[in-house]
């Protein structure tokens, strides 16, 4: 028994992929986002030339042609036309290495605590203003399932939540 693996060539090292429900691959690398139809042929759908935001980690879904993506430097990049442009906003000091869409309105980034800032920042509108969660490890991923939000970082940190006690906790910076 078990599975049989197909290897397959990525044009650079992966650190997060997810699939959109028109069946598209998207893939973040160390400074550019690709996209595939099928999962092995890859074409480039942002290259941050300048080197701007750092290593692209996070990646997600954010509904209908709307992606998400964070950067070590920590900036969030979004797309609201399925990846064709891709706008970058500067919020936070830290390390950003996972982005998660909790619902319609709301955002959650997470990453290492390199510069003394808050390294959990959550949004109610749809990313216009931040408020900060007061963690004081780094978190390297945020996972949801049904009513639940994990927090996993260094050392075995792994932090649990309900959904909606985080959604109502909207302190601000």
């Amino acid at each position: 028994g078990g599975f049989s693996w197909t290897k397959h060539a990525a044009p650079a090292l992966f650190f997060n992929l997810v699939k959109t429900t028109d069946g598209t691959w998207w893939a973040s690398a160390t400074d550019k986002i690709y996209t595939s139809k099928n999962g092995t042929d890859w074409i480039e759908s942002f290259s941050d030339s300048l080197k701007s935001c750092g290593q692209l980690r996070g990646l997600t879904i954010a509904g209908e042609n709307n992606l998400l993506s964070t950067g070590f430097k920590g900036n969030l990049l979004s797309s609201t036309d399925a990846g064709y442009t891709w706008h970058v906003q500067k919020v936070s000091t830290n390390r950003l290495r996972q982005v998660q869409r909790l619902n319609d309105h709301s955002i959650l980034l997470a990453g290492d605590k390199t510069t003394g800032a808050n390294n959990v920042l959550i949004s109610y509108d749809n990313g216009l203003s931040w408020n900060t969660l007061e963690i004081k490890s780094d978190v390297h991923r945020v996972v949801t399932h049904k009513s639940k939000v994990w927090l996993i970082g260094k050392k075995g940190l792994i932090l649990s939540g309900k959904r909606n006690k985080i959604l109502k906790n909207r302190t601000t910076k």
